[in-house]
C-alpha cells in the first residue's frame, strides 16, 4: 500500500482508539506493560520515534515524552500515515529510534523494511523489534488456529515472497527466527545494522492475556498473578525457549 498522509475512508478493520483502550483486559494491560518496558531500555526523552504498524495506537499512552509517529499499513484516524513497512514516507536519517511489534512475519519481504528502517534512522539510531517465535508451543498454538502458519522453508532475505497469501492479517510465524538467529548471516545480508539484544519472551502471559488483534478467552487474574505469570515466563524461555517461548525480542543499531 502506498503513503498517504489524508486518507480519506475508513477500513472495517478500523475502531475508535478510545474504544480499544475500554476494552483492554487487566491481563492484556500487563502484558503490553512489560512489551512497551522493553522499548523504555532504549527510547530516552525526547527522542522522535517511529511506531511502524502502530495497530490501535495505544503508544501514545506509554510514550508521552517523545515525539511519536505512528504507521500502519491499514487506515486508523489516530495515524499519522498510511504506509508499508518497506516503503516509508519519510526523509532519510529523520528519526531517533523505530519500534515494530509483530510486523515482520507479515512482509513479503521483511528484509525490504530492514533495508527501510535503515534508511529512515539516524547513525546510531534503534530499531526495537518484537516478532513472533516458532516454537514448539506455538506450531502447537497455531494449529488450532487459521488465521497465521509457519513455513521456515522461505529465505527472508531473498528475491521471492516469504508468505503465502496477500492478507495483511496473514502471516509466516517463521520470519523472526530466520532472519534473526544466525547473526553472522544477518550481518551479511544487513551490514548497516548490528543486533544489540536478542531474547525470547512470553509464554503463558500471553496465552493468557485474551489477544491483542485475535481475541480469544482468558482467566482475568489480578495485576501481582499476571506479573507473577510473567515472572515465570522468562523463566521458561531462559531454560527452553524452543519449546516455550512465542515472542522474540531484537534490538537493531543503526551503523
Amino acid at each position: 500500500m502506498t503513503a498517504n498522509t489524508a486518507p480519506q475512508q475508513e477500513t472495517t478493520s478500523s475502531y475508535n482508539r478510545q474504544a480499544a483502550r475500554t476494552q483492554l483486559g487487566g491481563n492484556l494491560r500487563e502484558l503490553l506493560a512489560e512489551r512497551f518496558l522493553l522499548i523504555g531500555k532504549f527510547v530516552k526523552l525526547g527522542d522522535r520515534v517511529l511506531e511502524v504498524g502502530a495497530g490501535t495506537g495505544l503508544a501514545y499512552d506509554y510514550y508521552p515524552d517523545v515525539e511519536l509517529v505512528q504507521t500502519d499499513a491499514e487506515w486508523n484516524p489516530w495515524l499519522d500515515a498510511v504506509a508499508s513497512a518497506d516503503a516509508l514516507p519519510f526523509p532519510d536519517a529523520s528519526f531517533d529510534k523505530i519500534t515494530c511489534f509483530l510486523v515482520l512475519h507479515h512482509l513479503p519481504y521483511p528484509k525490504k523494511a530492514l533495508a527501510e528502517f535503515s534508511r529512515v534512522l539516524k547513525p546510531g539510531g534503534m530499531a526495537v523489534i518484537l516478532e513472533s517465535c516458532n516454537s514448539t508451543l506455538l506450531r502447537f498454538l497455531l494449529s488450532l488456529r487459521v488465521h497465521e502458519y509457519v513455513d521456515a522453508a522461505v529465505d527472508p532475505f531473498g528475491d521471492e515472497t516469504c508468505q503465502r497469501g496477500e492478507d495483511n492479517w496473514d502471516g509466516n510465524n517463521a520470519i523472526g527466527r530466520l532472519l534473526f538467529d544466525d547473526a553472522k548471516r544477518f550481518a551479511r545480508e544487513c551490514p548497516e545494522f548490528t543486533i544489540v539484544h536478542r531474547r525470547y519472551s512470553e509464554c503463558l502471559s500471553f496465552i493468557n492475556s485474551g489477544g491483542v488483534n485475535h481475541k480469544s478467552p482468558y482467566i482475568p487474574l489480578p495485576g501481582f498473578a499476571m506479573r507473577m505469570l510473567i515472572r515465570l515466563d522468562k523463566l521458561l524461555c531462559a531454560l527452553a525457549p524452543g519449546l516455550f517461548a512465542l515472542s522474540y525480542e531484537v534490538v537493531l543499531r543503526r551503523n
